[in-house]
């Protein structure tokens, strides 16, 4: 078990190592800018730490993005991470003012204290003065010096052997863009960069819509559509649907209004030159629908359908602060003090540690973690102390299941569970979450069965009863939460606790609504408001319905979050339609349009059923 607890602490170290062997990435490559290569490799022997924002920005090199895990910080580096988040929530909110002022506490108090820290400092300030229309060579002079705090050289001829992270891809291309002359080239270097590298399915969205869009507009500059030649025009085209592809495969909309509208017009261009050509026309035609549909989504939600910022690219989410979480889940638990330090440190630790006067040392932060039901770990996503091939596979199993494809992610779930460390309480509890989904979504345990076995993963760490009783604080593991709705899925209405969890779940996310927190926990927020608005809609209480699908749909718009924003349109429309004596339909043909552009065929289906059946009764 302490071999195993060791590994759970070194975990990112291990994976770090683990992908840039894998990708063939050189040390000194991957560090530059970052820190020195003999820190990396003591990093990678577990005999150094190295600052959390450091070790981020290496996975993010190696084509991983952080935002599949959770991330603990101490106070002062949380601090810095909430000034960053509200930066970047302003941006998202179109509060500018409060971007302002933000920028300035963060120049005064942290932009020296790492690079890292000034670069994130001039490439918000670009980007807000590029969101006010500011000057082009100011801006450009930012995203540079932005650049330089990591990269010695911006040109693509020494890049494209270094491995960069979202991050610096998104300004080199905002870079590129804003230089004066050989824009289209030095764009074109770039998606041939992003080609070649390995990132995964939500990097790649986050870099190449934009490449495309920029790529079209530039080659638009040099000569009108009209006078390019057939293989200019093919070659745009495949480009547009990789980049199109990309945000359908993760349900993203960072530039997808200009990938679809772009699109438009080369597909009417090329329909024009072939005018016998029928699977073209049927090509225009689906672009089309779904670009009529996005328009249509986007005035819903009452913004503009153009991306003219790029802020949630740069947000680290998933954040909490160890010390807040060490009291939170201290009071929640009904722990003294005493009892929670007895063996590990003095009660007085205890008490200054949750008054944020000292920050634990990580060897008694997961002392404490794991007496608190909580993984030893500082860093973690769906499992901790696994191999490194385990942890790839989980990511490729949250995918099919997110995609329905229940018979294929069972066969790989058990090619890797022998590997997956029970005896860490919390892999014990995401294993038995996992394999009770499977087993009901194929029809192997009764929905009894299968709320009985959430009951009990709850139950591993905590009573039921937690969510909805009086706590001063409280904190939830995620998959503590996760368990809950899933719970309450299978429950029957007639169960008295249903609407106490419902409640509980409610409150517990409720003060992150309308703050840079609905950013960090947006993930969790829109898992659990689609539940709970539903519920509240099937029980005929449309009002509270209605305000939990506007949170909903202004959360998943601030994540770009496709799928979501569609599920709160059609939830409003049915809402109103349950209430109203006339049946508007037509919303129903764009919502459909919207699930089968984000490969959500079931649900078009579903749709587009109703449609007809609604048209039946009119």
């Amino acid at each position: 078990m302490e071999e195993l607890a060791e590994k759970a602490y070194w975990e990112l170290a291990d994976y770090t190592k683990f992908l840039r062997e894998l990708h063939g990435v050189k040390a000194e490559d991957l560090c530059i800018g970052l820190c020195s290569e003999s820190m990396l490799t003591y990093y990678e022997q577990q005999k150094k730490e190295l600052p959390m924002g450091v070790c981020h920005r290496l996975l993010e090199r190696l084509g991983v993005g952080a935002e599949y895990f959770q991330t603990y910080l101490p106070v002062e580096e949380y601090e810095c991470w909430q000034c960053k988040i509200q930066i970047i929530y302003g941006l998202i909110k179109r509060d500018y003012a409060t971007v302002e002022e933000q920028l300035a506490i963060f120049e005064e108090k942290y932009q020296e204290k790492h690079q890292l820290e000034k670069q994130f400092f001039l490439r918000m300030r670009a980007m807000l003065a590029a969101c006010r229309g500011g000057e082009r060579d100011a801006i450009r002079k930012d995203l540079e010096e932005s650049l330089r705090c990591t990269l010695p050289e911006l040109s693509m001829e020494y890049l494209k052997a270094k491995p960069l992270s979202i991050e610096e891809m998104d300004t080199l291309i905002e870079y590129y863009n804003y230089l004066p002359e050989k824009n289209y080239e030095n764009l074109e270097a770039t998606l041939s960069y992003v080609r070649s590298r390995n990132l995964d399915t939500r990097g790649t969205c986050k870099v190449l819509p934009k490449l495309g869009v920029y790529l079209y507009r530039q080659k638009e500059k040099q000569k009108q559509l009209k006078e390019w030649d057939d293989r200019e025009l093919s070659k745009m085209e495949d480009l547009l649907v990789e980049a199109l592809d990309s945000l359908r495969d993760c349900y993203y909309m960072g530039y997808l209004w200009e990938i679809l509208d772009c699109r438009k017009k080369m597909l009417s261009e090329l329909c024009e030159r072939n005018p016998g050509y029928l699977l073209l026309q049927d090509k225009k035609n689906e672009n089309q629908r779904w670009l009529t549909a996005v328009e249509w989504m986007y005035e819903q939600i009452g913004v503009e359908k153009e991306t003219i910022e790029t802020a949630i690219v740069y947000a680290l989410r998933n954040v909490e602060c160890t010390n807040d979480v060490i009291r939170r889940r201290r009071l929640m638990l009904g722990m003294t003090g005493k009892e929670l330090a007895e063996g590990i440190c003095d009660e007085k630790t205890i008490r200054r540690i949750e008054n944020n006067h000292v920050n634990p040392r990580k060897s008694v932060a997961v002392d404490l973690f794991e007496r608190l039901h909580l993984p030893r770990t500082f860093f973690k996503g769906d499992y901790v102390g696994t191999t490194l091939e385990v942890k790839l596979e989980t990511v490729e199993i949250s995918r099919l299941m997110n995609r329905f494809e229940y018979e294929q992610a069972r066969e790989r779930l058990n090619a890797i569970k022998g590997d997956i460390p029970v005896e860490i309480e919390y892999n014990r509890r995401c294993l038995q979450q996992e394999e009770s989904v499977l087993q009901y979504q194929l029809g192997e345990i009764s929905r009894q069965e299968h709320a009985q076995k959430m009951r009990e993963t709850i139950e591993t760490s905590i009573p039921v009863e937690m969510i909805w009783a009086e706590r001063k604080a409280k904190y939830f593991e995620w998959d503590e939460i996760e368990s809950y709705i899933l719970y309450l899925f299978v429950m029957s209405d007639e169960q008295e606790e249903k609407e106490k969890i419902i409640r509980g779940i409610e409150t517990y996310y409720r003060d992150c609504i309308g703050t840079a927190q609905e950013i960090n926990k947006a993930i969790y927020i829109t898992y659990a408001w689609k539940y709970i608005q539903s519920y509240y809609g099937n029980h005929n209480n449309f009002e509270k319905s209605d305000c939990m699908c506007n949170e909903l749909l202004y959360t998943a718009y601030g994540d770009k979050d496709i799928l979501s924003v569609v599920r709160a349109l059609y939830a409003l429309w049915w809402n109103k339609n349950e209430q109203s004596e006339t049946t508007d339909v037509e919303p129903l043909n764009p919502i459909a349009a919207l699930h089968n552009l984000a490969r959500d065929y079931v649900r078009e289906k579903n749709k587009l059923k109703k449609l007809t059946e609604l048209k039946s009764i009119c």
